[in-house]
């Protein structure tokens, strides 16, 4: 049985022994060459504070835990150094990121970074857009992931004497299976990817089979007694409420992100 190859460590054999406790542990040594330039710099000051909070203990120890197990498979050769504008800012998040669907954004961008045949995925704007999500919005994510392209409809309210329209919801978006904590905020998820740039939000284009928008359909006949009450006192033309359809894609750079983040 060979031994691994620690050589190259020992400027910070104390920083990742403290870690990790055995710099021979399977894959330590991948860690300790992807954080390379970063181990030295500012951002591991900051760890002895957080050891000294218990949470804060609790939350880096397990993140850096699952950092070297998502490299120890990976060959040495294919370790690369991390670059500092991605790997620093996802090491400072380490001490108290504890949502799983978030935590695993940043150790899977981190990992990419780390990864020679990978690296090429983990663009440095990714870490400012996980800082942007919600627990939510990336469970909302991994739906799109294989979707692509998601249909939805909006719904308008038409005024009486030709005096156009309003947009009474926007997008209705049907998602199901999908256990959100926050179901009632699907709208404004919706917006805040498009604001990311992950989404595209596309009016009068729209699939062609009929089929993707039954749900909707009924969504919309089943809220139209609501609507009534709540506009009660608009003066609405005889057609009152119209569903316009559309659909929802994934942007090129929405692509990238979702191959950067996910395994």
């Amino acid at each position: 049985m060979s031994l691994i190859d620690t050589s190259g460590l020992e400027p910070f054999a104390d920083l990742i022994k403290e870690i990790y406790g055995d710099l021979a542990k399977p894959g330590v040594q991948n860690v300790g060459i992807a954080l390379s330039a970063v181990l030295g710099l500012g951002v591991t000051l900051m760890w002895p504070i957080m050891w000294a909070n218990e949470r804060a203990k609790i939350a880096l120890e397990n993140n850096l835990e699952a950092y070297k197990d998502r490299l120890k498979d990976v060959p040495p050769e294919q370790i690369t150094v991390a670059p500092p504008e991605i790997a620093m800012p996802i090491l400072e998040k380490m001490g108290y990121v504890t949502n799983d669907e978030l935590k695993n954004l940043y150790i899977e961008l981190l990992a990419k970074a780390s990864i020679k045949d990978l690296n090429n995925q983990a663009h440095p704007s990714f870490v400012n857009i996980i800082n942007n999500l919600s627990p939510d919005e990336a469970k909302l994510i991994q739906y799109f992931i294989p979707e692509d392209r998601i249909p939805f409809i909006k719904v308008r309210l038409n005024l009486s004497n030709n005096k156009g329209g309003i947009d009474i919801e926007n997008p209705v978006v049907i998602v199901p299976n999908l256990s959100l904590a926050f179901p009632e905020n699907l709208g404004a998820y919706i917006s805040n990817l498009v604001g990311v740039g992950l989404l595209q939000i596309k009016e009068g284009t729209y699939l062609t089979d009929e089929t993707n928008y039954i749900p909707h359909m009924e969504y919309f006949e089943s809220q139209k007694p609501n609507y009534d009450v709540i506009y009660q006192a608009v003066e609405k033309d005889s057609n009152a409420y119209e569903a316009e359809k559309g659909l929802i894609q994934v942007t090129k750079l929405g692509h990238m992100f979702f191959n950067a983040v996910y395994p």
